[in-house]
């Protein structure tokens, strides 16, 4: 069920929580064919897309 989403955003406490995370991240992950970023990998993630956007858009600015 949807109920491991909330584990998301506060922190697992008992074993039920954690595999209820753990399933949750699992179903999303093959419906979606994707893989799960949490913590430092996700924010790792992040700030390459956003400073990837940034020099798009400063590319863009200089050409006009």
């Amino acid at each position: 069920g949807n109920n491991g989403m909330k584990y998301l955003f506060q922190e697992p406490k008992t074993e039920e929580e954690k595999m209820a995370l753990l399933n949750y991240i699992k179903q999303v992950e093959e419906y979606y064919s994707a893989k799960f970023l949490l913590g430092e990998d996700g924010k790792s993630l992040i700030k390459t897309v956003k400073e990837a956007l940034k020099r798009k858009i400063k590319q863009n600015w200089s050409v006009k």
